[in-house]
């Protein structure tokens, strides 16, 4: 038997069932009579292979006349009966009846064809037809056909789907944080940064009041860097000599004393040379 199903499902009736596999979205039309289109509407269905490739199902959620509509089938073939078989439910045509549908025995399994039965009091029972047909790589048709007590056939519902691409898998979950090792030395962690971030705003009170004791503000830019050095410098010797001004004063000295004028660079006008008067010319 195993053997039986690996050929199967390499060049067999369970190969086919695996190229029908896959998401899909297309057309629902249903008939109600014999050649009149009752409704139609969107379908999504989703069908997959189950028990190593055993069977298919299918599984499908539309609306039919404006109420949703679910439905569910297992399609398999029997390796031993040589039939294909099916069984289906929908929560419109079927209630909580299932149907089941066998293939004729013997018969070519080049495509899922089935037939079952349904009641419909106070006459006999009707048909049911069910096809699973590729027509496509990317296109699956699956037929239902109604026959009468009589033998006519006639559509039911049709399915017409097209191939959907799967979503990606969600990425795998982010590994967990190591654990600390034994005896490792606790670290604080850090702390976040408290300066200001550069640009506008990091012009703030600081420079200007670094202004007013210095008579001046440092710049933005590229010379940023060159004028708060000269900033630094001019700041340092204003504070020092208030510090020295703070320190020696005393109430008999005013702190004007204590600090030694500059020296003129110029002479003073005594210290200048008198004009010499210019020679008269021969």
């Amino acid at each position: 038997m195993t053997s039986n199903l690996e050929q199967s499902k390499h060049d067999g009736p369970h190969a086919q069932l695996a190229s029908m596999a896959g998401e899909w979205l297309g057309t629902a039309r249903t008939w109600f009579e014999p050649g009149q289109l009752g409704d139609e509407s969107p379908v999504k269905g989703s069908t997959r292979l189950a028990l190593d490739g055993s069977f298919l199902v299918h599984e499908y959620e539309g609306s039919l006349g404006g109420e949703p509509m679910l439905g569910l089938a297992i399609i398999g073939y029997s390796l031993d009966d040589k039939r294909w078989q099916s069984a289906w439910v929908n929560d419109h045509h079927n209630g909580t009846r299932i149907m089941y549908s066998l293939g004729q025995s013997g018969a070519p399994a080049d495509m899922p064809n089935v037939l079952g039965h349904y009641p419909a009091p106070p006459g006999p029972d009707w048909g049911w037809r069910t096809t699973l047909e590729l027509r496509a790589p990317d296109n699956l048709v699956i037929t239902h056909y109604n026959i009468t007590p009589d033998g006519e056939e006639s559509h039911g519902i049709e399915f017409d789907y097209r191939r959907h691409p799967r979503p990606p898998p969600p990425p795998p979950p982010l590994p967990p944080p190591p654990a600390p090792r034994a005896g490792a030395p606790w670290r604080r962690p850090p702390r976040p940064s408290r300066r200001p971030p550069p640009g506008p705003a990091a012009v703030g009170p600081a420079p200007v009041v670094w202004g007013a004791v210095t008579g001046f503000v440092p710049a933005r830019g590229a010379d940023a860097n060159v004028h708060g050095v000269r900033a630094f410098v001019r700041g340092a010797i204003a504070v020092a000599r208030l510090h020295t001004v703070y320190i020696s004063t005393s109430p008999s000295q005013p702190p004007a004393a204590l600090i030694p004028p500059r020296p003129h660079r110029r002479p003073p006008p005594s210290a200048q040379p008198a004009p010499q008067p210019l020679a008269d010319a021969p």
